[in-house]
C-alpha cells in the first residue's frame, strides 16, 4: 500500500466522536474503551458524593493490584478498573444539584454520545431525560442499557450481570451437573456481551445521522442482548421440548471434551477432540486399545458413551505428568 493511501487513511473510524459515559460496573465502562480505542473522545461523568461499586481501591493484597501492592497511587493501579477505563478523560459532578446539571447540559451541547448502564429511572431523575437533552443538542444520541431495558414488565428491576445470568438461565447451563443450580462464578458474561453489542448499537447510529442529520434514543436491555449468545438453547427446546442439561467442561456436538487429573496435587489437562482427524491422532498417541472399540468410532456414539470415555482418558491422565 502506497504511502498516499495510507495517509488518506484515518487511523481512528470515531475520529472527532465525543461521548459521555455515566456508567460503573463492567457494561458501560467496556462500552466506552471500546469507543475510545476506536478514536472516540470519551468523557466519564463520576460522583464524589457516591463512591462506585467495585471499589477502585481493593485492600493490600488483593489480586487487583501488580504483586498484591497498592503502592503510593492505588487508585490508578487497579487492575480490574483500569482495563475498562483506559483512554477515557474524566469529570466528577454532582448531578441532584443544579449546578452539576447545568455543566452536564453544557458537555452535552458539544457530544455526539451519551450512554449510561444505570438503572433506567436515574437520569430521568436527575432531570436528564431524552427530551431535556434532546433541547441541548437536537441530533444528540442517547442510549439507556439497564438490566432489562426501558419498556416491559422487567423495566424498573434494578441488575447486575450475575442477576441476568440467572434470570437468563445461563448460570444454570454453564455449571456441573452434580452442583447445586445457584452454583455460579463471579464472570459476568452478560456485561461483555452487553458492550459489544452496544457499541454496535451507537456506530449505526452515528453512522445514520452522518446521513440524515437525525439523533435518536436507543432503549439497550443488556438481558436481551446477552439471550440472543444461547439462541440454540431456546430454540432446541421450541422446536423439540428439550430442555438443555447442564454439561459441565462436555460440548453437545463434540466428545472427548473435558478437563483430566493429571499426576501429582491438583494438575489437570484440557482434552478437546472437534474432528475424526483428531480422534484418529488421539488413540494413536494413547496405549488404550478399548478406545478403538465400536462405541467410541463416531462423534455421535463417543458422545453417547462420554461417561465411559471420560473415566477411560481420566485413567490413563491421572498416572501422567500434564506436560508429557
Amino acid at each position: 500500500m502506497s504511502k498516499e493511501i495510507v495517509s488518506s487513511i484515518s487511523a481512528f473510524p470515531l475520529e472527532g466522536v465525543r461521548a459521555l459515559e455515566i456508567s460503573e460496573i463492567w457494561a458501560g465502562p467496556f462500552c466506552g474503551s471500546l469507543l475510545a480505542d476506536m478514536g472516540a473522545e470519551i468523557i466519564k461523568v463520576e460522583s464524589v458524593q457516591r463512591i462506585a461499586r467495585g471499589p477502585v481501591n481493593p485492600p493490600k493484597g488483593s489480586g487487583a493490584y501488580p504483586n498484591g501492592d497498592p503502592g503510593e497511587r492505588p487508585w490508578n493501579r487497579q487492575s480490574n478498573f483500569n482495563a475498562i477505563n483506559r483512554n477515557k478523560k474524566g469529570i466528577t459532578l454532582d448531578l441532584k444539584t443544579n449546578a452539576g446539571v447545568e455543566t452536564f447540559l453544557d458537555l452535552t451541547s458539544t457530544a455526539d454520545v451519551i450512554f449510561c448502564n444505570y438503572a433506567r429511572s436515574v437520569m430521568e431523575g436527575f432531570g436528564l431525560g431524552y427530551e431535556k437533552l434532546r433541547k441541548t443538542r437536537p441530533d444528540i444520541i442517547f442510549m439507556l442499557m439497564p438490566g432489562y431495558g426501558n419498556t416491559g414488565p422487567y423495566r424498573d428491576y434494578r441488575s447486575m450481570g450475575m442477576a441476568i445470568d440467572a434470570i437468563s438461565g445461563h448460570s444454570f447451563l454453564r455449571g456441573y451437573p452434580d452442583l447445586d443450580h445457584s452454583t455460579n462464578s463471579l464472570v459476568h458474561h452478560p456485561d461483555a456481551a452487553a458492550a459489544v453489542n452496544a457499541v454496535f448499537a451507537l456506530t449505526t447510529a452515528l453512522i445514520y445521522r452522518g446521513k440524515t442529520g437525525i439523533g435518536q434514543f436507543i432503549d439497550m436491555s443488556q438481558a436481551e442482548s446477552f439471550m440472543t449468545h444461547m439462541g440454540e438453547v431456546f430454540l432446541e427446546y421450541q422446536i423439540n421440548s428439550k430442555p438443555r442439561e447442564r454439561q459441565g467442561n462436555r460440548d453437545s456436538h463434540y466428545a472427548p471434551q473435558g478437563v483430566y487429573p493429571c499426576k501429582g496435587e491438583d494438575n489437570w489437562i484440557a482434552i478437546s477432540i472437534v474432528t475424526e482427524a483428531q480422534w484418529k491422532s488421539f488413540i494413536r498417541c494413547i496405549p488404550l486399545p478399548n478406545l478403538r472399540d465400536e462405541k467410541f468410532s463416531s462423534v455421535k456414539s463417543r458422545i453417547a458413551n462420554h461417561d465411559e470415555l471420560d473415566l477411560t482418558i481420566a485413567k490413563w491422565t491421572s498416572g501422567k505428568d500434564r506436560y508429557e
